[in-house]
């Protein structure tokens, strides 16, 4: 599969929810962004906050990506379901969690100050690390009660629903839902 940075199912979300949205539809129309380690490097190019990747990856890395990946995936659809999380999903989040431990220290920019971090771990460690945190802070924190599925029968991309009328991932779904609907009311009144 060819894909181009305009491909990537990116929205500016929280990284968790970034990731999380890689594993993009159902059954057999099911497309994974992180299939193959060209993927995983194009993605992780073009992901807004998304940690530097080592210059080097194999295809344990992209498994062990995969399985984090996959683990975001279930908890944060399990949370906009509002069903119990998957005991096997935590453990996996959690496992990666330990693996790359922060560092917080305080960085003065421009005569500010902001809280920053760092990780002693590096490679591939360090990036599941961080995202496996990214994920915890997510399910953990007060925007895990705004997570949302987008209302477009078509779409299963998650997001962060941080106005009250949001009801769909990116516009254009809203335009399709719209236009779907109008086109449906025309040919009831064409049809009557």
């Amino acid at each position: 599969m060819t894909v181009t940075p305009d491909d990537l199912p990116l929205l500016g979300e929280p990284l968790a929810v970034e990731l999380a949205n890689t594993l993009y539809g159902a059954g057999d129309d099911r497309i994974d962004f992180l299939a193959t380690l060209r993927l995983i490097t194009t993605w992780f190019a073009h992901a807004g906050a998304a940690p530097r990747l080592p210059a080097r990856l194999t295809r344990r890395d992209g498994d062990r990506l995969r399985d984090l990946r996959d683990a975001a995936h279930t908890l944060i659809g399990q949370t906009v379901d509002r069903l119990p999380l998957s005991p096997v999903a935590v453990e996996v989040l959690n496992r990666h969690a330990a693996r790359g431990p922060r560092v917080l220290r305080l960085d003065v920019v421009g005569g500010g100050v902001r809280i920053g971090s760092s990780s002693p771990v590096r490679g591939i460690d360090a990036v599941l690390g961080l995202l496996a945190h990214e994920a915890i802070v997510l399910l953990g924190g007060p925007d895990a009660a705004r997570l949302r599925r987008c209302d477009h029968p078509d779409c299963t991309m998650a997001f962060v629903q941080r106005h009250g009328r949001r009801r769909w991932c990116h516009p254009s779904c809203g335009h399709r839902t719209r236009q779907a609907s109008y086109y449906r009311r025309r040919s009831a009144r064409a049809g009557a």
